[in-house]
């Protein structure tokens, strides 16, 4: 080098703090910031060319890499296996959490489409257990039938007699009622006609 001389290094691959290092006051630095592929924070391209010869105090303009914004897209309702490849450009992250849903499938997405985020951020994804069960409507049927049909939906049932102007035998009210999200083998109170005294 000449005294008024410098050469200038090869910032590829640095970050900001590693640049103005190799700068070491004898080059004035420009960051500009877009949107790459290449790794997050790091130059990737600069200007004048590494080892060309520059004035002392001369402008290096050295370009970094921003993370490119992807829309997430939506994934609830999905088993797990054809969610995974819809968020390829994320990080997916599962969550077992209890539900009425088909074990394995989603339930739910953090966050949820249509956001903007990172290629490489996390989306967090609740995949049912299948641990929990819908309460079937069975108020209105004869007891063996409402019993049956609690059964057959992972159910128990307790009966408790009930005065009533309805034909005994029957099922008058439910607790907890039609719709309601419960754990499998919960029991389901059961008021059942006992006719009128």
């Amino acid at each position: 080098q000449s005294s008024g001389t410098v050469r200038v290094p090869n910032f590829r691959g640095d970050t900001r703090e590693r640049a103005f290092a190799k700068a070491d006051d004898q080059l004035r630095l420009r960051f500009v910031e877009t949107p790459s592929s290449s790794a997050p924070g790091r130059v990737f391209s600069q200007s004048p060319a590494p080892s060309t010869v520059v004035r002392r105090g001369a402008e290096v303009q050295l370009t970094i890499a921003s993370p490119i914004a992807a829309t997430v897209p939506s994934v609830i309702g999905l088993r797990v296996n054809e969610a995974l490849p819809r968020l390829a450009q994320f990080t997916p992250r599962q969550r077992s959490v209890p539900s009425f849903r088909t074990a394995g499938e989603v339930v739910d997405q953090n966050p949820r489409a249509p956001a903007q985020r990172a290629a490489g951020s996390v989306v967090v994804i609740d995949v049912s257990d299948g641990s929990r069960v819908l309460v079937p409507r069975v108020s209105g049927r004869g007891e063996a039938d409402a019993r049956a049909r609690l059964a057959t939906n992972g159910l128990d049932a307790e009966v408790v007699p009930q005065e009533s102007d309805k034909a005994p035998g029957l099922v008058v009210s439910q607790e907890p009622p039609e719709g309601f999200e419960v754990d499998r083998r919960s029991r389901v109170r059961l008021g059942v006609s006992q006719g009128l005294a």
